[in-house]
């Protein structure tokens, strides 16, 4: 705020009525009307009020944004650490297994079941597939 008035006069704060005026003559709605109109040209804004209020409110939301961004991030961290843990132990208990690794697997078992048990090759090897599917269901049940 500056001291000086906006039409650059002055005197204007002379020409105020005494403190007493008004109250000796019970006119107080009048006093207090001129003593507002005569502080109206003392309070006036300075040119850069509205650039630094307009900075001011940019700055605020800016840093709100931020914040919202921020919280956005590490509350989508929170939520992708806390799904991939499970995932991860999962795929620790799974064993990596190839395709050609597998199939060799389930021949071999399938030719030791043919001989041991005496019974054919396609039902040793329709055997050993179910055993093998019973075996990943039970290992992909979650824990009870």
């Amino acid at each position: 705020m500056t001291d000086s008035p906006r039409d650059g006069n002055e005197d204007h704060f002379y020409d105020q009525p005494e403190l007493g005026d008004g109250f000796q003559n019970g006119d107080d709605f009048q006093f207090t009307e001129q003593m507002i109109q005569a502080a109206g040209d003392f309070i006036c804004p300075r040119d850069d009020h509205r650039p630094r209020t307009l900075e001011t409110a940019r700055r605020e939301c800016d840093d709100s944004l931020l914040e919202r961004r921020v919280g956005g991030f590490f509350v989508a961290a929170i939520l992708l650490l806390s799904m991939a843990s499970p995932v991860a132990d999962l795929i620790r208990e799974y064993p990596s297994r190839s395709p050609d690794n597998l199939s060799s697997e389930i021949q071999q078992k399938a030719s030791e079941l043919s001989r041991h048990s005496g019974i054919g090759p396609q039902w040793a090897t329709f055997e050993v597939f179910s055993q093998l599917r019973q075996s990943q269901a039970s290992r992909l049940q979650p824990p009870q």
